[in-house]
């Protein structure tokens, strides 16, 4: 227990920090962010990191701003001397609508609007045009007596806390439906857990749904996999199996699989006997591997599955890249053919 002079000292500490920020919230439209960007009036202060967001992560934000998904707060502060905006945290959202807007910036890769990929703005409808200018986004704006120091703290903090939403865990909410149930249920299977143990940090990420949806997106659809495109490969293929998807042969397959790999792998697709998980490529190998070489011959039988321990099988499903495509097929191939004895 603390002392009353403790919590005193302590409350004292936090009554004086609460004085160091003050701040107003308030909704500002695109069009007034990008005017007053491109006028200066609202600036990227120097301990502001550079700007890092790939095409991909712009368009996944025009994207959300277009068919109305809620954007996080931006922070700002006042300048002062010049009354200007500093931003605290949002310069790369900040410019990637300056570059939208400005044409600098082709849609690509798109989850949702598939229909508006390679647009820039100028291609949208001038309805559609207008609404996104007038779209207000949400911002807290420090009063200026809010010192460097604190905005800076602020910074850190921002980009410091919590941790980045996983693939799996945005899809389920994205794609809930039948599918994602079905999905759901296998993760249950007691063989499933036995041949691929998660940790329960995994779990708690949804890592082990993460790997289900791998599963059948390779298994179905590996041809038009594209090179490092993993979640939006999975996503794609997730809103396909929304809509209409075979749940009786997708079952049956699943639970061949890994009956199969129950039977055959002493340690499952662990690496040994002790492992409390198992790594994506390694899954990927193992789980798809099978599935296409009991495709082939459903009544397959092996002498022994040696290859797990060999060389070749580590680095394929080791290497760097292992999201490139070539080293995708190659991994997934190897299981299939040493299976099937080529």
């Amino acid at each position: 227990m603390k002392s009353p002079d403790e919590k005193k000292k302590a409350l004292k500490q936090i009554e004086k920090e609460q004085q160091n920020v003050k701040y107003d919230i308030r909704d500002f439209p695109i069009k007034f962010l990008n005017d007053e960007f491109n006028e200066k009036n609202i600036y990227i202060p120097d301990y502001q990191r550079h700007f890092i967001w790939n095409v991909s992560s712009q368009s996944k934000l025009i994207e959300s701003i277009l068919i109305g998904l809620p954007i996080p707060m931006m922070f700002f502060s006042t300048d002062e001397k010049t009354g200007k905006l500093e931003i605290v945290d949002g310069a790369q959202r900040t410019q990637t609508l300056a570059a939208f807007i400005s044409n600098k910036l082709s849609l690509t890769n798109l989850g949702t609007l598939t229909k508006c990929n390679d647009f820039c703005f100028k291609d949208l409808p001038s309805a559609t045009q207008r609404k996104f200018l007038n779209t207000a986004l949400r911002t807290i704006v420090l009063e200026d007596l809010t010192t460097l120091t604190n905005r800076k703290e602020i910074f850190n903090r921002i980009n410091a806390q919590g941790v980045k939403a996983s693939p799996a865990e945005i899809r389920m909410a994205t794609f809930a439906g039948p599918y994602v149930d079905f999905i759901k249920d296998l993760a249950l299977d007691e063989t499933f857990q036995r041949v691929v143990p998660q940790s329960s940090t995994n779990i708690a990420r949804k890592e082990n749904y993460e790997i289900i949806f791998r599963f059948f997106a390779y298994s179905n659809n590996l041809e038009n996999y594209s090179d490092g495109q993993v979640a939006e490969f999975i996503d794609a293929y997730t809103r396909k199996e929304q809509i209409d998807f075979g749940k009786e042969k997708m079952s049956f397959e699943f639970h061949r699989t890994f009956d199969f790999a129950d039977k055959n792998f002493k340690n499952g697709f662990r690496k040994t006997g002790k492992a409390k998980s198992v790594p994506k490529a390694r899954f990927e190998a193992l789980a798809v591997g099978i599935n296409l070489a009991l495709r082939e011959n459903p009544n397959l039988t092996v002498k022994n599955v040696d290859w797990i321990n060999s060389e070749k099988f580590k680095e394929y499903t080791t290497s760097d890249g292992a999201n490139n495509k070539s080293n995708l097929l190659r991994r997934i191939n190897f299981v299939k053919d040493s299976l099937l004895g080529g």
